[in-house]
Order: structure tokens, then sequence, then C-alpha cells
């Protein structure tokens, strides 16, 4: 089993959580076939919204991948269509802000600049 942080917005979480869906853009096309049922989705939430420059910086929740990736174009999300998805199973709703963890994590090597670890939103 291995364990993701996707980055994504606090609106596309809450609808990802209720339609059992994380959508992800092309670009990510080629990670996604990494993952595997059982794996465990954690989401750091980087922003309210795609159009928001509200910052949220925090751990909200994870999810248990249950499927293969797929591709679809239906629209799920607001803002995106994030046509590379995987199918989930919501596990926990707990956050947690990241300034408490940033010790923590050891993938995080500089500290002063923590967000340059957290490449894109979906």
């Amino acid at each position: 089993m291995n364990h993701w942080i996707v980055v994504i917005t606090n609106d596309n979480l809450k609808i990802s959580l209720r339609e059992k869906v994380v959508g992800f853009a092309d670009s990510k096309r080629a990670v996604l076939k990494s993952f595997q049922p059982g794996d465990l989705l954690v989401f750091y939430v980087s922003r309210e919204s795609l159009s928001s420059t509200k910052r949220v910086g925090k751990f909200i929740g994870f999810a248990e991948v249950v499927d293969q990736s797929y591709q679809s174009s239906a629209p799920i999300w607001n803002h995106g269509v994030f046509p590379q998805r995987i199918k989930i199973r919501p596990v926990s709703s707990k956050s947690c802000d990241i300034k408490a963890l940033l010790d923590r994590l050891r993938f995080i090597k500089n500290k002063a600049n923590w967000g340059a670890s957290f490449l894109s939103e979906s």
C-alpha cells in the first residue's frame, strides 16, 4: 500500500468526497497508473477554490483508492473537467494545519519553503 498526497482546493475536495472520485489534469495520467486499489490518498487543501487566493494550508481527510484510474470528460467539478480520475472510498475528514506537522514531514527538505513540495492542484 502506498500513500499519496493530493493537492486540491476545498471546493473540489467537497465535490470529490460527495461523488467518490478525484480528478486530475491530463498531465498526471502517467503517475496515476501507479495508484493501486488499497492505496491511501491524503488531501492537502491549498486554497478555497481555483479562482480564490485565500490560502487554507491544511491536510483535510484521506480516502482509499478503490479502482484503477480511468478517463472521463463528464462534468463533476465547478471549475474544470479533470479528465484523469480515480474512484475513492472516503475514510476520514479530520483536518490538521500543515505547520503543526512540518517538522515531522521528512519529504519536505526546505521547511522555510515547504509549499514547493506540493506541485499542482486538482
